[in-house]
């Protein structure tokens, strides 16, 4: 089960802080990736009522996780169909970074730090591109 925290007041992030300039380059990769598919998230609830100070994912967005130990971060519902959206917010997107996506579903959409891709069903879209075509 996935819990979020959830602000829809919080909106910024400050990035020049001392104490952010300190940390390791991977540290902040990793926490940007995370705040990536924090948006991806608040993007699909943005006009949900069931929004207070938490979230668990009962209402969907959904997500799906393999009997391996795979996830796909979240699966949408879009005009009766089930869309999975994965989230990849880095530089080089592998085929590897959406096996599970297209193995399970056959198509689907990764949002990436910057890349624009088509692959047999798989989309992929930078996360900016992502908030502004997908409702």
């Amino acid at each position: 089960m996935r819990y979020y925290h959830i602000s829809l007041n919080q909106t910024d992030v400050s990035t020049k802080s001392a104490p952010y300039s300190s940390l390791k380059k991977s540290l902040r990769r990793f926490i940007f990736c995370h705040i990536a598919e924090m948006i991806v998230l608040r993007h699909f609830i943005k006009d949900s009522e069931d929004v207070e100070d938490g979230l668990n994912l009962y209402m969907g967005p959904f997500y799906w996780y393999s009997n391996k130990g795979n996830e796909i971060d979240f699966i949408a519902e879009r005009e009766n169909r089930l869309v999975p959206v994965e989230v990849k917010y880095q530089n080089r997107i592998a085929k590897s970074d959406y096996f599970g996506v297209k193995k399970v579903f056959g198509q689907g959409i990764i949002v990436t730090k910057d890349t624009v891709f088509k692959d047999q069903g798989i989309t992929g879209v930078p996360l900016w591109l992502f908030i502004a075509l997908v409702e």
